[in-house]
């Protein structure tokens, strides 16, 4: 941002990219904080400009750790990437009613890739995932914000017409296919989870005995915890 910002409303940044949380800017006087000065030689840092400058600059407070966010949460935005290799670490945006924004991060590491990534089936990242829930990929699946939304998307998915139209052995065969999976293992134990007989058309599978299916499906995919570390930083944004 240029000094041709100055005396505008600066938008509000809210994670950089390494998904940490960022002090936003507004403008105070005539001095944008965060704001460069053009020079003759280029542009400079305000931070490094006068003392008078310094004097006109307002930054954002961080509220301490130990008090709460104040408001009710008006929206909400999640996004997530991988971090060292096979931890995820999901970040959360909340901006509040009482004109406090609050900033969560999540590191999860350990346990199994579906639970990392709050993904229960394993569903492949992409636009399916994307149009329910997902933030973001790891590992090449996608990551939900949590383990609601992900279970959800895994209903969502076995209700569509390509997995209504066929039996209960060969949605398994499509959804965990023989060239990446034991597929007729996968057919055995979901006969044994589930009671129901691998000819068994999903079309006609009641709402329970769905979510009977949808939970077989959670364990042979693997749900182990692991262990999660989280930090929340509380911004007033008046």
């Amino acid at each position: 941002m240029t000094i041709s910002n100055i005396g505008k409303k600066v938008p509000n940044s809210n994670l950089d990219e390494s998904c940490n949380p960022k002090f936003s800017t507004k403008t105070v006087g005539k001095t944008a904080v965060g704001a460069k000065a053009a020079s003759g030689k280029g542009s400079i840092d305000l931070a490094e400009s006068s003392a008078q400058a310094l004097s006109r600059i307002e930054k954002r407070q961080q509220i301490p750790e130990e008090e709460n966010c104040e408001g009710s949460v008006v929206s909400s935005k999640s996004s997530a990437e991988t971090a060292n290799k096979y931890d995820v670490k999901i970040c959360t945006v909340q901006q509040l009613a009482k004109g406090h924004q609050k900033n969560i991060t999540e590191l999860r590491s350990g346990g199994t890739r579906a639970w990392r990534n709050n993904n229960p089936g394993n569903i492949r990242n992409g636009k399916f995932a994307d149009n329910h829930g997902a933030i973001g990929e790891a590992g090449g699946f996608a990551v939900f914000p949590d383990e609601v939304t992900g279970e959800s998307a895994l209903v969502s998915l076995l209700k569509t017409t390509t997995y209504q139209n066929l039996s209960i052995d060969e949605a398994v065969a499509r959804y965990a296919p023989p060239s990446e999976n034991d597929t007729q293992n996968y057919k055995n134990f979901l006969k044994d989870a589930t009671g129901l007989a691998g000819t068994t058309q999903l079309n006609t599978l009641s709402d329970d005995q769905l979510r009977d299916v949808v939970k077989g499906i959670r364990r042979i995919e693997g749900w182990k915890i692991g262990d999660i570390k989280s930090k929340s930083d509380c911004i007033s944004v008046d």
